[in-house]
């Protein structure tokens, strides 16, 4: 596949939604944003975290970054997040890689434009009981 290298990338951002979990996705970085710091209160260390937002030519989203994730993401650069999961912060997605998740650099970078149109973090996502639905 076109840009992908070997990796396997069958997810697209368009897809995502707040049960999604588990996945596979390949993405472009835009841009990034720090949201806050805070300090270990045992080690006295200090770790920031920030939005970073990245897609494919199908939507975006963001993704919140946290210590070495934060060097490694950059933006132009390309990367196959694997296992990652949603937190729905507010009712909007946001995709996290936990220490069963992966991020890894791709060989070759995405080659077309990232469709910012379609931000799966602008998404308002609302719970329906499904009592809600019955007429």
């Amino acid at each position: 596949e076109e840009g992908h290298s070997s990796h396997d990338c069958h997810d697209t951002f368009a897809e995502l939604n707040p049960t999604s979990t588990g996945r596979s996705l390949c993405a472009k970085v835009l841009g990034a944003s720090v949201v806050g710091t805070r300090t270990c209160a045992q080690t006295g260390r200090k770790r920031s975290a920030a939005d970073v937002l990245l897609g494919d030519e199908t939507g975006c989203a963001y993704l919140i970054a946290t210590g070495p994730q934060l060097d490694l993401l950059e933006p132009g650069k390309s990367f196959i997040i694997r296992n990652f999961r949603v937190r729905m912060l507010r009712n909007h997605l946001h995709l996290i890689v936990d220490r069963w998740g992966s991020i890894q650099e791709l060989d070759l970078g995405l080659t077309g434009e990232v469709n910012v149109h379609n931000n799966r973090s602008a998404v308002e996502f609302v719970c329906v009981q499904p009592s809600a639905l019955r007429v």
